[in-house]
């Protein structure tokens, strides 16, 4: 919700409030409840007593609304009104209102929502009447709908607000009215558990993201790994694979395509497990060329990331070279493993900018226990 839009509610509801006010001070209702000149008498005596000082504040009540009172109080017709209390209960009743409909509309994303919340609560005869008199309820219902707003505003995921402003709003809730006492713990958990489940959320992502990156690297060593360098020997470097030779170029037919799967049966190494890999400029490109000559059947099938060439399983990836395509049997790959994906944090790697380092580390080698299973083309459109 816009600042202005909130500056409108705040507006509206003080008008509602002041309305309120003036009409039940006319009837002489204001003071009508023996507690709204209670807490008068006891803000009053600060300073006006045969024993002043802030002892006087050790009654039953809790102390924040007669300390808020304590100077307004003094004043003779404010007193005698009860217009020094009053005041505060329609400020307590405006914070409400305001914070309420901003709660709202951030849980729901919805004006109208957030509109009803309002005139609900705005709308309330009885609190209407209780933010018309000295008694503590509206400061009650304002620090809290403030708690509830701030303490939502600093759990959720990605929040930069500062934990010092709910911090405040539940202070001063239950220095109001024991009622904030059960309601600040339960705030404070609930926050906690937003701010714990959104922390596992982040976490989990980076782990994927971090695993999702490692796979890529494993891909692309079990692929076309050189093995030199500590790198794995993929299959393309691995010796006795065989080469299908496809027409270069725009000028690859479905022909060429059977012939990856003649050059691999003719090692008596065609498998059920057979099937074609190929980056997407490839695969888009197939996927638009007809099979043969008036006809409407495109020599890939499928859609580009996963689909079906001359009856065998197509696959496109940026991990294969350009103008690449491998084919074979890709259960003659085996890739060891020593250990786990593990994920480290430095918090120092750059300690002056606060950047924390994480390094992911997965060791393994790949192996291709018979070369001639597959069949490599190169120089097809790129």
């Amino acid at each position: 919700m816009t600042r202005s839009g909130l500056t409108w509610i705040a507006l509206a509801s003080a008008a509602a409030g002041v309305m309120a006010a003036l009409h039940y001070a006319a009837l002489d209702l204001t003071l009508s409840h023996y507690d709204a000149k209670a807490h008068l008498v006891v803000a009053r005596r600060v300073a006006d007593s045969l024993t002043p000082g802030w002892k006087q504040f050790g009654g039953v009540w809790l102390p924040l609304p007669h300390v808020l009172n304590t100077w307004p109080v003094q004043v003779d017709s404010w007193y005698r009104t009860g217009l020094s209390g009053a005041v505060i209960s329609v400020l307590g009743f405006v914070l409400a209102a305001t914070a309420l409909a901003a709660l709202t509309w951030r849980l729901s994303g919805s004006r109208l929502a957030a509109a009803t919340a309002w005139a609900v609560f705005a709308g309330n005869p009885n609190v209407l009447y209780l933010q018309s008199t000295p008694m503590t309820e509206a400061l009650l219902f304002g620090l809290l709908a403030a708690s509830a707003l701030a303490v939502t505003a600093w759990a959720a995921p990605g929040s930069r607000v500062s934990a010092t402003w709910p911090g405040v709003a539940l202070a001063l809730a239950v220095l109001t009215r024991y009622e904030a006492w059960p309601v600040a713990p339960a705030l404070l958990v609930a926050a906690w558990m937003a701010r714990a489940r959104a922390d596992g959320a982040t976490a989990h992502a980076w782990r994927t993201s971090l695993a999702r990156v490692i796979g890529l690297a494993v891909d692309s060593a079990a692929i076309a790994g050189p093995g030199t360098a500590g790198q794995p020997t993929g299959i393309t470097a691995t010796s006795g694979v065989g080469t299908a030779n496809p027409a270069t170029g725009t000028a690859v037919t479905y022909a060429d395509m059977i012939r990856f799967q003649t050059v691999v049966a003719g090692s008596n190494a065609f498998m059920p497990g057979f099937a074609y890999v190929t980056t997407p400029t490839v695969a888009g490109f197939l996927m638009a060329k007809s099979r043969f000559t008036n006809s409407d059947t495109p020599i890939w099938g499928g859609n580009i990331l996963d689909g079906a060439l001359v009856g065998a399983r197509a696959m496109s990836t940026l991990q294969v070279g350009s103008g690449t395509m491998l084919a074979g049997d890709f259960s003659q790959v085996v890739v060891g493993e020593w250990g786990v994906l593990e994920i480290e944090a430095n918090p120092y790697a750059q300690f002056q900018s606060g950047i924390v380092g994480v390094r992911a580390l997965y060791t393994c080698d790949v192996g291709v226990r018979y070369g001639p299973a597959f069949a490599l083309g190169t120089g097809l459109v790129s």
